[in-house]
């Protein structure tokens, strides 16, 4: 049954659903219009308030994080929490977003371009196990092409790693700079990679510097230094 409403009944309305959809309000004069957002979806947004605030501060990770394919809906669903936390009704949420970020403890080097090409080939390797051609260039051996069954992609900083094996060798795998990847085709052929894992591959601290065993290291220090150090030990 049709029931006719009164014109703040649904503006308290449009504003209840601006919390779950990208509406967006203009105001000219004393008249309100309404409209959507080009960037957003009418798929309703039910992200509680604790996720859209962890999306709102890890955004710069997520953006590195996700594939290239799905980097779209990220950025529109970044770009909802940080909505969503603005428009909260609750200060807490809102007063956190401004008051707390995650910085890096020393100063960062620009990130190498990567070519979107070569990345977004990769990562749809690495999720359907298929091997790849690539032209590699190494810092001592130049530019060559190999052939190898992805195994893991690893961000560290702001590199990201390729690690691979060699096509139809079952040995170590190597560390691939992906900036350095120049071109990138993924085979028609596919491989396993049972047995493989990539937090056992981290722990064994492969992407560390040096061979992993234990070192004794005398040095002499200032007391400021020694302190600090004392604080946030070495690894």
């Amino acid at each position: 049954v049709y029931k006719r409403q009164g014109l703040r009944t649904i503006q308290r309305d449009l504003e209840t659903l601006s919390g779950l959809f990208p509406l967006e309000a203009e105001q000219i004069g004393k008249t309100f219009y309404w409209y959507t957002l080009k960037s957003g979806s009418l798929v309703p947004n039910d992200m509680g308030m604790e996720d859209a605030l962890a999306v709102s501060i890890m955004k710069d990770y997520l953006t590195k994080a996700m594939p290239v394919s799905m980097s779209e809906n990220v950025h529109k669903k970044i770009s909802q929490s940080i909505d969503k936390i603005a428009s909260s009704p609750c200060s807490l949420f809102n007063e956190w977003y401004k008051k707390f970020r995650i910085i890096p403890n020393s100063h960062q080097l620009l990130p190498p371009k990567i070519r979107p090409k070569v990345i977004k080939t990769i990562q749809e390797a690495l999720v359907k196990n298929r091997k790849i051609k690539v032209s590699y260039d190494s810092m001592s051996k130049g530019r060559s092409v190999l052939y190898l069954c992805p195994l893991y992609l690893i961000c560290r900083t702001e590199v990201f790693y390729l690690v691979a094996r060699f096509k139809n060798v079952n040995d170590q795998p190597y560390n691939y700079a992906v900036h350095r990847i120049r071109d990138a085709e993924i085979l028609d052929e596919t491989f396993t990679s049972d047995g493989d894992n990539i937090d056992d591959f981290i722990q064994r601290k492969t992407m560390d510097f040096g061979s992993g065993e234990e070192i004794k290291f005398h040095a002499k220090l200032r007391p400021d230094i020694a302190s600090h150090l004392m604080e946030t030990k070495l690894s």
